[in-house]
C-alpha cells in the first residue's frame, strides 16, 4: 500500500528487537497477523468496494470543519500564540546574521508572512496562490534549518515558523478533501487522511490550551511535520521518522502505529457492512412483498379463472420473483462474505494490538492459534485471488467463527473512531 507497506516490515521489525521475552508463537502469530491486515489492505477494493464508494458512507460522519478550529476561534488569538509571534519577530535578528545574506533575507520575508498569516491561523484557508506561496516556504524553511545550525535562537525561529506555515498548508490540504475538492485516489490515500486528522487533533489540543510557548515541545512540531507530509500528494516517510512516530503515538495514545493507521480501515469497512445490511433489508422486504402476490394470485387461479390483467400478473411475477430471489441471495451472501473479512480483521488487529497476557485476561487465549490460521488463509486467498465461494466450507466457517467473536468490538471501535473526527 505504498507508503504504509514497510510499516508492518519496520515497525515490526524494530519491536521484535525488544521483545524476546515473548513467546515465539505468540511473534509468530502476530506476525501472521501484520501481513494478512497488509493484504487485506494492499487488495481492499477487492474485498469491499472501490475507495469512492466506502468514501461516500463514511463522508457524513466526518465534518468538514474541525472541532478545535472553532473553539480556537472563540479564544481567539491561542494564547500561546501571542508570545510566540514576539519570538518570531525577535529572531529575525539573528537570521539577518547569516553568513549567507541573500537566504537570510528571503527568510526574514517568509517570517514576516507567516506572522502576518499565523494571526488569522484557526480563522482561514489559504487560497490558491497562498497555498502555493505556503509550500515554497516550506522548502525555504528546510534550507534554512541546515544553514542555521548551531545558531539556537536562529533555529527556534525558523522551527516556530516551519510549523505554522505547516499548520496552515495541512489545514488547506484536508479541508479540500472533506469538501471534495481533492479526490481521495485510494485506500492509502484515505488512511493518510484520518491518520493526519488524528495527529492534528491531538496537537491542537496542546495548541488550544497552552498559555505559554514553552508548552509547544519538539514532538508536537515533530506532528505537524509529518501530518504534512501523510497529506502531500507523494508522502515519503524514512525509517527513523516512522520508529518516532509510532513511539510518540504510544506514548500518548497507548497505540502502536499499526494499529492506529489500520484501524480507520476497519471502521470504514464497518460503515459499509452497516450500508449492506440496510440494503438487504430493504431488498427481502420488497421480494417478501413479491412472494406473496404470486401465491396470492396461484391460489386464486386455483380456484377460479383469472381476469387478463391478473393472469399477465401472474405471468411477470413468475419470472420476476426468482430473478429477485436470486439476486436477494446474492446480496446476502456478499454480506456474509464482507462481515467476515471486516470482522475478522478486527481479530486480527486485536491479535498486533494486544499482549499475549492481555488476551489471556480478556479471555481471548485461543487467538495465539485461531489468528494465524485465519491470517493465512486470508493472505491465501488475497495472494492467489481465491473468491469466497471457492474455499471450502470448514475454510468460511473457521473465518466466520473467528470472526462473530468481534463483531461488537468491531462495532465499538468504529463509534469510538467516528466520533474522533478532525
Amino acid at each position: 500500500m505504498g507508503l504504509f507497506s514497510g510499516f508492518c516490515d519496520f515497525v515490526s521489525s524494530a519491536a521484535s528487537t525488544i521483545s524476546s521475552a515473548v513467546s515465539s508463537a505468540w511473534e509468530g502469530a502476530k506476525s501472521v497477523a501484520k501481513s494478512a491486515i497488509s493484504w487485506i489492505a494492499e487488495k481492499a477494493e477487492t474485498v469491499v468496494d472501490s475507495v469512492k464508494k466506502v468514501w461516500k458512507t463514511v463522508k457524513p460522519y466526518i465534518p468538514k470543519i474541525r472541532k478545535a478550529l472553532k473553539a480556537a476561534a472563540e479564544v481567539a488569538p491561542w494564547p500561546w500564540l501571542r508570545s510566540g509571534l514576539l519570538l518570531l519577530e525577535k529572531g529575525l535578528f539573528f537570521i539577518e546574521n547569516f553568513e549567507n545574506t541573500a537566504l537570510g533575507k528571503k527568510v526574514i520575508k517568509a517570517v514576516n508572512r507567516v506572522i502576518k498569516m499565523a494571526k488569522d491561523i484557526y480563522s482561514t484557508f489559504f487560497n490558491d496562490e497562498e497555498m502555493k506561496a505556503a509550500k515554497e516556504r516550506d522548502d525555504l524553511f528546510k534550507e534554512a534549518q541546515k544553514a542555521a545550525e548551531g545558531n539556537t535562537e536562529a533555529e527556534k525561529t525558523i522551527a516556530l515558523a516551519k510549523m505554522l506555515n505547516a499548520y496552515g498548508i495541512i489545514n488547506r490540504e484536508v479541508y479540500d478533501l472533506l469538501t471534495e475538492r481533492s479526490e481521495l485516489l485510494s485506500f492509502e490515500h484515505y488512511l493518510r487522511l484520518r491518520a493526519t486528522q488524528k495527529l492534528l487533533l491531538d496537537v491542537e489540543e496542546t495548541l488550544r490550551i497552552s498559555q505559554k510557548i514553552e508548552n509547544i515541545n519538539e514532538d508536537d512540531i515533530f506532528l505537524i511535520e509529518i501530518a504534512k507530509e501523510l497529506i502531500a500528494e507523494n508522502p515519503a516517510l524514512s525509517v527513523e521518522e516512522a520508529l518516532k512516530l509510532d513511539s510518540i503515538i504510544y506514548k500518548r495514545k497507548q497505540k502502536n502505529l499499526l494499529p492506529f493507521v489500520f484501524e480507520e480501515m476497519i471502521a470504514a469497512w464497518y460503515k459499509t457492512t452497516e450500508e449492506l445490511e440496510r440494503e438487504w433489508q430493504v431488498k427481502s422486504k420488497e421480494v417478501g412483498k413479491l412472494k406473496i402476490d404470486l401465491r396470492r394470485l396461484q391460489n386464486e387461479q386455483a380456484i377460479t379463472d383469472l381476469s387478463v390483467e391478473s393472469l399477465q400478473k401472474l405471468k411477470e411475477l413468475q419470472v420476476i420473483v426468482p430473478q429477485e430471489i436470486d439476486r436477494v441471495d446474492l446480496l446476502a451472501r456478499r454480506k456474509r462474505e464482507r462481515t467476515s473479512y471486516v470482522y475478522a480483521a478486527e481479530g486480527l488487529l486485536q491479535t498486533i494490538e494486544k499482549t499475549e497476557e492481555e488476551l489471556e485476561i480478556d479471555d481471548l487465549g485461543f487467538m495465539l492459534e485461531e489468528s494465524a490460521e485465519v491470517g493465512q488463509l486470508i493472505i491465501d486467498c488475497l495472494q492467489n485471488g481465491k473468491r469466497w465461494e471457492d474455499l471450502m466450507q470448514d475454510e468460511k466457517d473457521i473465518i466466520m467463527d473467528y470472526a462473530n467473536i468481534f463483531e461488537e468490538d468491531c462495532r465499538e471501535r468504529t463509534e469510538s473512531l467516528l466520533k474522533v473526527t478532525a
